[in-house]
């Protein structure tokens, strides 16, 4: 049964830790944000959440005129 495997590595700008699943055949990289990168992603996430609720909301009122 494969172990899995996690080497991590500390830098002044952030971690970088190199991961793998439990099975050993995919590693990924993961590092932690910057507080600038953590808000553009945020106001990103908040943007789209923004469209697909007016976009909802417009489908919803078109289909309660028809009625």
């Amino acid at each position: 049964m494969p172990v899995p495997v996690t080497s991590a590595t500390t830098a002044r700008s952030g971690e970088t830790r190199a991961t793998s699943s439990a099975t050993g055949h995919s590693s990924s990289l993961v590092r932690r944000l910057t507080p600038e990168e953590k808000q553009l992603r945020r106001a990103r996430r908040n943007l789209v959440t923004a469209c697909v609720c007016v976009v909802i909301l417009i489908i919803v009122l078109a289909i309660l005129l028809q009625l």
